[in-house]
């Protein structure tokens, strides 16, 4: 059987609904996965063992797609 891709189902909910927005999601969430494995030391720090440093706070701006896309 053909492995599918993460975010394929959404994909696919998102055409029958002719709904984007799950989609988007979907994206956005892998090019944040993507940024911290693209930078070592990023990625190096967040493999560390370590202790919870409490809440985070809500960004104050949504994230903007890249120009272009």
């Amino acid at each position: 059987m053909a492995e599918t891709l993460p975010g394929h189902s959404a994909v696919g909910g998102a055409a029958a609904l002719d709904n984007p927005a799950h989609v988007v999601h979907v994206v956005a969430a892998w090019r944040s996965t993507a940024s911290v494995y693209a930078d070592p030391e990023l990625l190096a720090a967040l493999r560390r063992d370590g202790s919870d440093v409490g809440a985070v706070n809500e960004p104050d701006e949504p994230v903007e797609p890249p120009a272009g896309a």
